[in-house]
Order: C-alpha cells, then sequence, then structure tokens
C-alpha cells in the first residue's frame, strides 16, 4: 500500500511539474516585424529590446526585420542612430510594422571614431567637418573630394 502511494505521489509530483512549465512557456510569445524609415527604407541594425530587461532583444536585418520571444504584456523599445527611439505595446498583436522619425539633432552630435592599421611614413592626418546638407570640409582638402 505504501508502495503504491509513493508510486501515485510521484506520478502526481511529475504531473504538476509538467503543468508549471506548460503555464511558463504560454506567457511568453514570439513576436515579429519590420522596421522602417519615414522613407519606406529599410533601418538595418536597429535594436529592439524589451522595456526594463535589455537582455532580451533583437537586431533587425538586412531588411528591417527582426524575430523576438518577449513575455506576455511586454512593452518594447526600438532604437537606432540618428532615429527617434520608439516605444510600443505588444497585447494580443504578434506582427508589427515599426516606422522610425529622423531625429537630426542627434546625428549633429555624433561623432564617428575610426581606427586602423599603417605604415608610420603613410601616416597623413586631416580634419574634417560634416554636416547635413553640406559637403566635406577639411583642413587637408586635396585628400578629400566633394562628391556630388
Amino acid at each position: 500500500m505504501l508502495k503504491n502511494l509513493m508510486r501515485v505521489s510521484s506520478i502526481m509530483m511529475i504531473l504538476l511539474a509538467s503543468l508549471g512549465s506548460f503555464n511558463a512557456s504560454a506567457q511568453n510569445r514570439t513576436i515579429s516585424g519590420t522596421v522602417v524609415d519615414s522613407g519606406g527604407q529599410p533601418v538595418i541594425g536597429a535594436a529592439v529590446t524589451v522595456v526594463g530587461n535589455t537582455r532580451i532583444g533583437a537586431a533587425t536585418d538586412i531588411n528591417g526585420a527582426f524575430t523576438l520571444t518577449v513575455p506576455a504584456g511586454a512593452n518594447c523599445n526600438v532604437e537606432s542612430i540618428g532615429y527617434k527611439s520608439q516605444t510600443f505595446a505588444v497585447g494580443n498583436q504578434t506582427t508589427f510594422n515599426i516606422v522610425l522619425e529622423d531625429d537630426t539633432e542627434m546625428l549633429e552630435e555624433t561623432v564617428v571614431i575610426g581606427y586602423g592599421v599603417q605604415k608610420k611614413s603613410d601616416l597623413t592626418g586631416a580634419v574634417a567637418s560634416v554636416r547635413s546638407g553640406q559637403g566635406c570640409r577639411c583642413a587637408d582638402h586635396q585628400h578629400f573630394r566633394r562628391s556630388g
């Protein structure tokens, strides 16, 4: 009798544990979508993260597409350099089309620095300033040409 009771209780424990795991997986949902700019062009490399948990996130691919598994009831944030960030509620939706607006103020504050390898004898210096709607103004203009 005691042996049967132990079997029944162990089966009940296994069933309860498996029901708990089904419930936990039901709390997550997979969402997908695309991120484009105001001109309809895909935004490559935009960060799509869960608000309050930046460890859950994805980056958009070359087509601006993303897929992400998020907790039920989550809010997501989309960020990319040169665009205003946007937050959206997941709710019951599984597909999202996000349009990011240009952020010209942020672009004016962005500094890009590059590093490379060159021989010391080949090393030259130049200072360049690029603003929206202008070409390149350079201290050593013979190495740079204005495109357009």
